[in-house]
């Protein structure tokens, strides 16, 4: 009755899938008394109760799983056909139609056996539905192959270049101070080693080394002579 849930399978769902579910199997049943007025008619009947004793239970409890609902659907069953051996159903059937379709009126040890019949099919089909929602639900919640979350990295990339390079856009340009260099058109340009120029001029001031020596003294001398020593 569940399959018609194709979403997940909340509690909501089944509370809203159930009356439709009785629904059916009601007009199953009333189909059947219309066709047929022998065995089919009253067995038919005994499973098709218990089928809406099913819906019924997981109406209430929408989250039960599927043994412990068809459970107590059967065991519910199986109590209200040993309770018409009091012979209170009967009495109670007497005053109200819609007593005697839920209490019955006679007991019949037939009926003991055919409420698991209307039971069973129904509990294997919700077993089924929910670990059909399970695989859908560990499919869908599963992390990507790795493949694919290469590729999406990707396609991101791709993306954000395209979105740099495309017309119309507004490129800033941070400026970086210099430190130790200058910075000209975004070319580093480095500074002259003033020191070096320095020390060869201190050499070509120096005295000259070895044999010029004293030729240097001479013209020393001869620059502190007065001019008219000469």
């Amino acid at each position: 009755m569940t399959t018609i849930a194709r979403g997940p399978l909340t509690a909501r769902t089944v509370r809203l899938l159930m009356p439709m579910a009785a629904l059916l199997v009601l007009g199953l049943a009333l189909l059947i008394r219309a066709v047929d007025d022998g065995a089919l008619r009253q067995y038919s009947g005994t499973a098709l109760y218990a089928s809406m004793v099913w819906t019924a239970v997981l109406f209430l409890w929408p989250r039960m799983a599927p043994l412990p609902a068809g459970a107590v659907a059967t065991a519910f069953c199986w109590t209200v056909e040993l309770a018409q051996l009091t012979g209170v159903p009967a009495e109670l059937s007497a005053r109200s139609l819609a007593a005697r379709l839920a209490l019955g009126v006679q007991f019949d040890p037939v009926d003991l056996a055919w409420y698991p019949v209307g039971v069973v099919p129904l509990m294997v089909l919700h077993h089924l539905v929910r670990a059909r929602h399970r695989r859908n639900h560990r499919a869908t919640s599963s992390p990507a192959p790795m493949a694919d979350r290469t590729a999406a990295r990707g396609e991101g990339a791709a993306a954000a270049l395209g979105a740099l390079t495309a017309p119309g856009t507004r490129r800033v340009t941070v400026p970086v101070p210099a430190s130790g260099s200058e910075r000209e058109g975004g070319v580093r340009h480095r500074r002259p080693d003033t020191r070096r120029a320095d020390a060869i001029t201190d050499r070509a001031a120096s005295p000259p080394p070895g044999g010029r020596r004293e030729d240097h003294r001479v013209r020393s001398e001869a620059r502190a002579r007065p001019a008219g020593a000469q």
